[in-house]
């Protein structure tokens, strides 16, 4: 009983420590001295309670974290790579590849995002996410002050005080003893006056933009050269 105990406090540390140090290409060498033990035993502690290889679960993680920024950010491809401690570019894009199937540029520009490929962080009780579930509640009615307030610009710049108006009534709201909060919004994102297609996000439309931008240059290049 010791022994299993021992073996899943030491599989926890190996979980927290990969993780740590995910960016720098951790080597299992660089693991098992840190752990103190045998490269061997270390393998094996992961392997029984990770069900992957350490240098296999290193590997689909920096290539998750460098796909989640490729869709998510505006970083360079070549700055993702080295932020992952890849050799090269081209040593990222070939990788990268090999994965999904797909180049680094392809993927970011890609219709849909396919999350299959993508291995999230093991959890050290090896929990998962819950099912998502749709529910219809029923219809309830609410009473209270309202309170609103525009963002502009300038407010990210100079202090607004309609902000802090509002901050004051709520904080007066519970130092009288006041019950339970709720905020409504009304906030809708603002409309484009170029219509998104079907399933396209705002990111995919600026690609197929850009894309289609670069064929038009090239077409009209073609016209001039007859």
């Amino acid at each position: 009983m010791y022994a299993v105990l021992m073996k899943q406090m030491l599989y926890l540390k190996m979980l927290a420590w990969l993780e740590d140090n995910i960016y720098c290409n951790p080597a299992i060498d660089d693991l098992a001295l840190y752990m103190g033990y045998s490269r061997r035993f270390v393998y094996d502690v992961f392997y029984q309670y990770g069900q992957l290889p350490i240098g296999q679960y290193i590997r689909l993680r920096r290539l998750t974290i460098a796909a989640v920024s490729l869709r998510l950010t505006r970083q360079p491809i070549a700055a993702i790579a080295w932020q992952l401690s890849y050799d090269s570019p081209q040593t990222f894009s070939r990788e990268f590849k090999k994965r999904f199937s797909l180049s680094p540029r392809e993927y970011r520009c890609a219709a849909h995002w396919d999350t299959a490929k993508l291995l999230k962080k093991f959890h050290p009780d090896g929990e998962s996410l819950p099912l998502a579930r749709f529910f219809s509640l029923p219809e309830q009615v609410y009473y209270g002050y309202p309170m609103k307030y525009e963002l502009r610009l300038s407010d990210l710049v100079l202090q607004s005080t309609a902000k802090t108006s509002i901050r004051q009534k709520v904080d007066r709201f519970f130092t009288a003893g006041g019950g339970s909060l709720s905020v409504l919004s009304d906030y809708a994102a603002a409309v484009s006056y170029t219509h998104l297609r079907a399933h396209e996000t705002r990111h995919d439309l600026v690609c197929r933009l850009l894309l289609e931008k670069k064929k038009e240059k090239k077409k009209k290049k073609e016209r001039s050269h007859l």
